[in-house]
Parts: structure tokens; sequence; C-alpha cells
């Protein structure tokens, strides 16, 4: 266990407590989606901050042994998966800025599940899903314009 994942979600906090400031500023209609995304937000990452701080009181009140680390090869899984994590995040944004939400969700669930070696039928209903909640959630119920993407924009 290492002290910067107790920093980093504590970080969390902080950022979605000031998000929650600043949607405070918003008319009442406009702030109702982002106050009920940060409180949600703030359980869960609560929720992982208290799991976190329990597993190094466990840690520090067992009687160490002295183990060496965790062998070079899981470390470089471990960044290997960060890699790949960061990866797919960076490639939604930039699927996002180029053709907008309405496509850029649905392709990359598509593309996301296709890879993880689903079958075709499988990665094309859950796409048709979530382009049907992504549009009757934002477009229709909320009638949220969604960000059109850099292709679609003029």
């Amino acid at each position: 266990m290492k002290k910067y994942n107790i920093f980093f979600l504590i970080g969390l906090l902080l950022i979605l407590g000031a998000g929650l400031i600043v949607s405070m500023g918003y008319p009442a209609r406009a702030r109702y989606f982002p106050v009920i995304v940060i409180i949600f937000c703030s359980i869960l990452v609560s929720a992982e901050l208290i799991k976190e701080i329990r597993k190094m009181y466990v840690f520090t009140a067992e009687n160490r042994k002295d183990e060496p680390g965790p062998p070079v090869a899981e470390t470089d899984r471990d960044k290997m998966s960060l890699v790949a994590a960061v990866s797919w995040i960076a490639g939604l944004a930039l699927m996002i800025w180029i053709l907008g939400f309405i496509i850029a969700l649905p392709l990359f669930t598509f593309i996301y599940v296709k890879l993880n070696g689903e079958m075709w039928r499988w990665a094309a209903l859950l796409s048709a899903a979530m382009l049907a909640i992504v549009y009757v959630c934002f477009v229709v119920l909320l009638k949220m314009p969604l960000y059109e993407g850099l292709v679609f924009l003029n």
C-alpha cells in the first residue's frame, strides 16, 4: 500500500468539493445534474479512501516481516495496465473532440468491447444501448445539446 493513493483520493475529494461550490452558483435547473454527479462521485471516492486507510492501518498493525518488494514483472505489468487505461481515456477524449458525444461514445463502447474478446453481436448491442441511453437521457429528457465534434460543427 502506498500513501500516495490516500493523497490522490483526498485531492479528488477537494476537487469534487470545489466543483460543488462552483455548481452552487449555477441557476437551479443547471446545477441539478452536476450536484447529483458530484455527490455520487464523492460517495465512491470516500468509500475508496476509507478502504485505503483501513488497509494501511491493518498493514502497520501487523508484525512486518522483511519481505522483498514486488517482483519486477508485476511492477512492469502494473505500469503497462496504467498506460493502457490512460490510452483508452485519451482515445475517448480524442474521439469526442473529433466526432462528438453521440457518435464517439457508442463507437468507443463497440471498439472496447470487441477488443476485449466479446462477440460482434454483444458489442453492437452494448453500443446501441449506449447510444440510446445518451440520446434519451441528455437530448430528449434534459434537452441538453451535446458537443457535436469538429467534423460536424460546420
